[in-house]
């Protein structure tokens, strides 16, 4: 398992199942129900297949196929909370996994993009996207408004997703643009 996801022993309480009401059907056949994030205050219900998340990623397959507290409970709903994950990325990564390629857009912000890198990394998903990365890190290139932190997140997405032009000139970027104390919104603080 990855270090920054902390399986739940079996032995702990099962957590309350949600509402089905506002859940998004990534498989609409699907026998999961993943409670996404809690950063916009409610988590977000997403339906899925768990034997496609198994075959995607060995983190999932652990995670839902283990000796852990997320895998499938032998009477009522199969719920899992997964409250640290972001819910854009999230759903990103679940529609590519689940072959609905036409569920997220085309282009991508550094602040997303990053986002996605994180959490790919987390769950051991990288390689699945590979066919959509040259494409989104076009649209972090070198920008002439970027604050600091979005500089240090597009060197990290760059790392994290190869390519090894853009990591270099994002280097020479968050270099070139750091000034001691300064205050300024487009140059880094050191």
């Amino acid at each position: 398992m990855s270090p920054n996801l902390e399986a739940t022993p079996k032995n702990s309480a099962a957590a309350e199942s949600p509402s089905l009401e506002q859940a998004i059907h990534i498989d609409p056949d699907g026998d999961l129900l993943l409670c996404v994030g809690s950063e916009l205050g409610t988590p977000l219900n997403i339906r899925v297949c768990s034997a496609t998340m198994r075959r995607a990623s060995p983190v999932w397959k652990s995670m839902l196929f283990g000796p852990w507290n997320e895998s499938k409970p032998a009477h009522g709903d199969w719920v899992v909370s997964l409250p640290e994950d972001k819910t854009w990325a999230t759903r990103i990564l679940l529609s590519i996994v689940h072959g609905n390629f036409g569920d997220f857009p085309k282009e991508v912000e550094i602040v997303q993009l990053y986002d996605i890198a994180m959490l790919a990394d987390r769950y051991a998903l990288l390689r699945v996207l590979w066919p959509w990365v040259d494409q989104w890190l076009e649209s972090a290139r070198i920008k002439e408004q970027m604050t600091g932190q979005e500089r240090l997140m597009r060197v990290h997405a760059a790392w994290q997703l190869g390519d090894d032009e853009l990591l270099a000139a994002s280097i020479r970027d968050l270099i070139c643009g750091m000034a001691v104390g300064s205050t300024d919104e487009g140059r880094t603080r050191v």
